[in-house]
């Protein structure tokens, strides 16, 4: 089993499930939260909620939409 240091923390490798698990069962890590989630899992399921319910941005805006509808509608399909 070894500890080691990934870009966003630690991760312990194993040679089995079971080997790995032991080693993060008995790991003590000490670290700066400061920059973590603090929000609960229902606190951020409600937010989304309200944010789905809001106009979304569009990525861009190209063309015209509604002269080409027209077009659209104008033109027959065989």
């Amino acid at each position: 089993m070894e500890v080691v240091e990934v870009p966003r923390g630690v991760a312990v490798v194993g040679e089995s499930f079971w080997a790995a698990k032991k080693g993060r069962d008995g790991l003590k890590v000490d670290g700066n939260d400061a920059k973590a989630e603090k929000r609960s899992s229902v606190s951020i399921i409600e937010e989304y909620r309200k944010l789905v319910e809001q106009p979304g941005k569009p990525a861009r805006q190209e063309g015209d939409v509604a002269a080409a509808l027209q077009l659209g509608a104008r033109q027959s399909v065989p």
